[in-house]
């Protein structure tokens, strides 16, 4: 197989778990957020790209504004660490299903993360609750820039283990090839995917929006530069790069099923 059939075959793989993850996440994420509205006796309907709480402005108050708005980010990110458990734990392994997860952190991560960067300016979602905290420009500012380097950092700490994925296509990672490597498994999926996403959420808010684009600071450190490994030496065995026909279609078919099926919306409470 020439190396343009294998990098597209990479770049496929990655994508489809992107969406899977980010799809799984996302459904977790609406479920505990209209559960907790439960817990308040408001009720409200899921859509695939919103939740209309069925209740007039005057029913809010500070307690049910923070929980219903937070709950959801905090069950994300201990999912995505949960992911992130599992993938460091998956690294050395050779199968692709390691990248459910790699993706199950970065979207975890972000829509905890994220949400408060974005929200700190935005008033929607997690801005909702810094709006009845009152927050002073000075305690968003601090909120944003330490957002900016957890996501950062984050991305810093998993250089390597992002580089040893590798070990899913090939005997070794040369210095060389790594170059190609990080655009094939990391920056196309998640541009292209990303994509995908906001057709899928049409129409989507600037909060929404700008929430899709954050994952793209956690994979920022991979493309600095800044990090100089040796080669990486896997096992002896030469990989036979195949396309996986069945993630292609399971990831479409729930991408598909997603949309169709929360367009009608689903009522709780």
């Amino acid at each position: 197989m020439d190396k343009k059939q294998s990098s597209i075959i990479i770049i496929l793989h990655s994508t489809a778990y992107y969406l899977l993850s980010y799809i799984l996440i996302l459904i977790c994420f609406q479920f505990i957020t209209g559960l907790m509205a439960m817990f308040f006796d408001i009720p409200s309907i899921i859509y695939y790209n919103k939740i209309d709480f069925l209740v007039n402005t005057d029913s809010w108050n500070f307690d049910s504004v923070k929980m219903i708005f937070s709950s959801g980010s905090v069950i994300s990110l201990i999912l995505g660490l949960a992911c992130l458990v599992v993938f460091l734990k998956a690294s050395s392994l050779e199968g692709t299903l390691k990248l459910l997860f790699f993706w199950g952190f970065i979207h975890g991560l972000n829509i905890f993360v994220g949400s408060i960067v974005v929200g700190a300016f935005i008033y929607e979602g997690m801005g909702y609750v810094f709006a009845w905290m009152y927050l002073t420009d000075t305690i968003k500012m601090f909120l944003l820039f330490a957002g900016l380097i957890i996501m950062i950092g984050s991305g810093t700490y998993l250089v390597k283990p992002m580089l040893l994925s590798a070990n899913s296509y090939f005997s070794k990672g040369r210095p060389e090839d790594r170059a190609a490597f990080k655009v094939q498994q990391f920056f196309f999926p998640y541009l292209i995917s990303t994509v995908i996403i906001i057709v899928l959420r049409l129409p989507v808010t600037l909060y929404e929006l700008l929430l899709l684009v954050t994952p793209g600071l956690i994979l920022l450190p991979l493309f600095s530069g800044l990090h100089r490994f040796t080669i990486f030496f896997f096992d002896d065995n030469e990989r036979n790069i195949r396309l996986n026909y069945k993630l292609i279609i399971i990831a479409t078919a729930i991408l598909i099923a997603y949309r169709v099926l929360m367009s009608f919306g689903l009522r709780l409470g």
